[in-house]
């Protein structure tokens, strides 16, 4: 549980100053592609101080090493998460309810720098712990280039012909499907948050032949995103002596606000009763 507790809370914020930041404040005087966009994104992160979003994962495992839980030996994880995030300092900030196993557990996670380390302090079921890790200040700058990875991989984005209705209007669709390898360098802005992004394939599996399809949507006005998705498949067995894998991984963001958080700061009663979690 606290590893993929951790994972989530890596990816989370990976997510947010990485795959899928920050659209631009006006639309360019240019031919509008898949590769304009996201290089648009990119432009505007770079003066990006926070952001709120909402977060949303689904996650399902299955294996014969399940079936002490369950019958079918499947289990399902989602979780709803709402998410603050500061670039400068770094930190994130997130709230929500995860579900598995037939009961909802209420969750809440921040993520910030301390005496040049990465804290992850984690409440679950009434309990806080807390977890260090490594920090590169030299990798950390480098989230401020959101698209980088997927701009290095121009020709497996589409933009789609059609505009899609969204409630915050008329939408772009960048569409994409990367696999492999190349998606393990996507993956790597999250080990830029916790030092090992071995620590995403021990938790979720192999990422040798994992593929990664994502849909990103983005304002035809003003170019700002609204939602993003991603959905993950193909992990490998997590171990060959441990009979349990990821059978699926979806993540979905929508973004509610740019430039509206001032800071995040970790209340001390929490710092007070975290207990420390060991690797």
């Amino acid at each position: 549980m606290k590893r993929i507790t951790a994972v989530i809370s890596a990816l989370g914020l990976s997510a947010a100053l990485g795959l899928s930041a920050c659209g631009g404040a006006s639309a360019p005087k240019k031919e509008v592609t898949a590769v304009s966009l996201l290089e648009d994104v990119e432009a505007y992160t770079k003066t990006l101080k926070s952001m709120e979003s909402t977060l949303d994962m689904n996650i399902v495992m299955s294996g014969a090493d399940l079936t002490s839980l369950n019958e079918e030996g499947t289990v399902t994880l989602t979780m709803d998460m709402d998410m603050q995030t500061t670039m400068d300092p770094t930190a994130n900030h997130m709230t929500g309810t995860m579900h598995m196993m037939g009961m909802d557990m209420d969750m809440e996670i921040y993520t910030v720098l301390e005496d040049s380390e990465i804290v992850n302090y984690m409440n679950v079921l009434d309990q806080w712990s807390f977890q260090r890790l490594p920090y590169n200040k030299d990798e950390m700058s480098q989230l401020s280039a959101s698209t980088e990875e997927l701009l290095k991989h121009q020709d497996s984005l589409n933009l789609e012909e059609a505009l899609e209705d969204t409630d915050a209007g008329k939408a772009y669709i960048v569409t994409g499907t990367i696999e492999g390898e190349d998606v393990r360098g996507i993956l790597n802005q999250a080990e830029n948050l916790v030092g090992d992004v071995a620590a995403v394939g021990e938790s979720l599996g192999s990422l040798d032949g994992l593929v990664m399809n994502l849909r990103y949507a983005i304002s035809e006005k003003d170019h700002r995103p609204i939602y993003s998705e991603f959905e993950f498949s193909g992990f490998e067995p997590m171990d060959e002596e441990i009979d349990m894998s990821v059978d699926s991984y979806t993540m979905r963001i929508d973004y509610k606000g740019f430039d509206t958080v001032d800071t995040i700061t970790v209340p001390q009663e929490v710092k007070d009763s975290a207990q420390e979690l060991t690797q």
